[in-house]
């Protein structure tokens, strides 16, 4: 009886060390539907949204809004077709976790990210050539990602809080996101919510309301996917009223 209990000690001891996060992998998940993601996931040469309807920022129906290219040396560039905007560069490692950055529009910004595992807590800092530095938070439960806080190192105005939300399979169903900012116009207080419906083991639709300050208006973002789990299409709405629809082309 004696042995048979330390058996079933040690069993329990080995069994919550299990648990306990050793990967970076659960940050996978926040990149489920992230276009220059599964590019690199996917080896894809280049990516072409176009507009079908309606007008997205200075681009027209007819007008490709998007171009991703990949270099094939784990770069995937962005370029955004609107006024005075705007191009992309993520550079991701082997693994595919996104290690620096490089944002333009009236501006350069490069930016290098680095990862720490405490306990079942992964912390990226990233950091910019003009030295602000953010601070992700990621807590991660039975190797799932739990929720995510983002602070400026300096800035203390500036948080967000994202809690993720699973079903009964472990797939992802919905990603709650709230931020605060010093900013004085329509976005300083910012709540996003996106829903993940599935097919079985398929992501076939994301549904991204972003709310305005008075908590009432906001834009939508219906994204569908193809059996590969890439997007095929977008529609944008304001409230109940379609903006703008895309398809999205990839070679």
């Amino acid at each position: 009886m004696k042995y048979l209990l330390i058996v079933i000690i040690g069993f329990s001891i080995v069994s919550c060390q299990r648990k306990e996060n050793h990967s970076l992998a659960p940050l996978k998940i926040d990149n489920i539907d992230n276009v220059s993601f599964l590019m690199h996931q996917m080896n894809l040469d280049s990516v072409f949204e176009i507009i079908t309807y309606g007008k997205y920022a200075s681009a027209n129906k007819g007008d490709t809004v998007n171009v991703y290219t990949s270099n094939k040396e784990n770069v995937i560039r962005q370029k955004l077709k609107s006024f005075m905007c705007c191009s992309f560069a993520f550079k991701y490692d082997s693994l595919g976790f996104l290690i620096a950055k490089n944002t333009f529009s009236d501006y350069e910004t490069d930016y290098v990210m680095n990862y720490q595992m405490v306990d079942n807590q992964i912390i990226v800092t990233e950091k910019d050539n003009f030295n602000n530095t953010l601070i992700y938070f990621y807590k991660i439960e039975d190797e799932r990602l739990i929720s995510r806080t983002v602070k400026h190192k300096l800035d203390t105005s500036y948080i967000e809080n994202v809690k993720f939300h699973y079903n009964s399979k472990n797939q992802l169903i919905k990603r709650f996101s709230e931020a605060r900012n010093h900013f004085e116009d329509e976005f300083d207080y910012m709540k996003t919510v996106k829903t993940y419906l599935w097919d079985g083991k398929n992501l076939y639709e994301t549904r991204e309301k972003q709310y305005f300050k008075n908590g009432i208006d906001y834009y939508e973002t219906v994204t569908k996917f193809d059996l590969d789990g890439f997007p095929f299409s977008k529609s944008i709405q304001k409230n109940i009223d379609t903006i703008a629809k895309t398809r999205v082309v990839k070679f």
